[in-house]
């Protein structure tokens, strides 16, 4: 019988090297996705800022506008 040397030690070690690769692929997936998800919520929530504090902006002038007229 011939011994070619490298036997199921091999076999497993390039097992193992397909296990690794595929996790930091499903690990690249995920991350990938979490950041498009995290992403359209901060640029909801940026709209929704911009949107208050321009109505806050809208309130401070007509103030100062009534305080002008009353002096």
């Amino acid at each position: 019988m011939m011994n070619y040397g490298l036997g199921m030690g091999s076999g497993l070690i390039v097992f193992l090297i397909f296990l690794i690769y595929l996790a930091i692929l499903c690990l690249s997936i995920y991350v990938m996705i979490s950041m498009i998800s995290f992403f359209k919520t901060k640029s909801q929530n940026d709209r929704e800022l911009l949107y208050k504090m321009d109505e806050l902006v809208k309130l401070q002038t007509q103030q100062k506008e009534t305080q002008q007229k009353e002096i």
